[in-house]
């Protein structure tokens, strides 16, 4: 994404992001009779700490030049705190977290700069033991990845390429990855995903549910914020659903991470490219089908290195 010159002073930025960043006005919302609300928490844990459950913490990855991973733990909108942790023999040119399981092992999505597709286990002893398992190769069509949960343990690997097509791929339990099916077209703008949560859609009266989607963010080159909705189980509402949150502003941001809040409330942090300064941002509504209640809340601390979208 192009960079957006440096501001001179904290409150020349602030002011720039409070008039820069054009909101959407309300869309149009979940279907006659029914209502989208947040479908469980992004519970991510490292050595047993927990992000994403309560409040709005997350973790936030980076990759240095010489393989070192480091993780910075977001609170809120008021501190950023840096943690040396693994060790990989490449360099992700894009990176995807998938789970934590039951053991505290996290699992990864990375892609190297040679096009291949890894999936990195890092254990979670003293020395953050990494395994990386080889899954595919030939993806240099794929300008990044992010990865979808779905129902009793399964997961999605969504790859989009250069062309603008969203692919979808099922997890298996060994770590590959199955076939793909295209699930979105048009996106050659998208520059960047990162995952959002999931979503449940359900009928207001009975409380049935209709349909179970996954929710991305995409930053697109015309510094567009937008919000897509993909349908991985149920038949009820439309198949895939685009929001565009913000209409401008946004190619200031090489990556834009998400924390999960208390109820629908989603927290997005942006890395901006000029000052590697973290700006928070606050919709108070993460699937209302609108980006009108999304406000600026808070600069926070910088983070030097490379950022991957979750």
């Amino acid at each position: 994404m192009s960079a957006l010159r440096k501001a001179v002073t904290a409150a020349a930025s602030t002011a720039l992001l409070a008039t820069g960043l054009a909101m959407s006005a309300p869309a149009t919302a979940a279907d006659s009779g029914t209502e989208l609300v947040k479908s469980g928490q992004i519970s991510r844990a490292v050595n047993g700490r927990v992000a994403g459950v309560a409040g709005c913490n997350t973790y936030v990855d980076t990759v240095h030049t010489d393989g070192r991973w480091y993780y910075y733990t977001v609170n809120g909108t008021s501190t950023i705190t840096s943690h040396s942790w693994a060790k990989l023999s490449f360099v992700p040119r894009a990176l995807a977290w998938f789970r934590t399981d039951s053991a505290g092992y996290n699992y990864y999505y990375a892609i190297t700069n040679a096009n291949q597709l890894y999936r990195v286990r890092i254990a979670p002893d003293v020395a953050a033991t990494v395994s990386l398992k080889l899954v595919a190769s030939g993806f240099s069509d794929i300008k990044d990845i992010t990865v979808g949960q779905g129902n009793s343990g399964a997961g999605y690997l969504f790859t989009l390429s250069k062309g603008g097509y969203l692919r979808r791929g099922a997890i298996k339990l060994d770590g590959t990855v199955g076939a793909y099916s295209i699930v979105k077209s048009g996106m050659g703008t998208t520059n960047a995903l990162t995952r959002s949560g999931n979503a449940v859609l359900r009928n207001t009266s009975t409380g049935a549910t209709l349909a179970d989607y996954n929710v991305i963010l995409g930053v697109t080159s015309a510094g567009q914020l937008q919000q897509h909705m993909i349908r991985f189980s149920g038949s009820g509402g439309s198949a895939t659903r685009l929001t565009t949150l913000a209409s401008a502003g946004w190619t200031r941001f090489n990556s834009v991470d998400v924390a999960n809040c208390t109820g629908d409330v989603l927290e997005y942090l942006g890395r901006d490219n000029a000052t590697s300064r973290v700006f928070a941002y606050k919709d108070t509504d993460g699937y209302n089908f609108s980006g009108s209640d999304i406000s600026y809340t808070g600069t926070l601390g910088s983070i030097p290195r490379r950022t991957y979208g979750a």
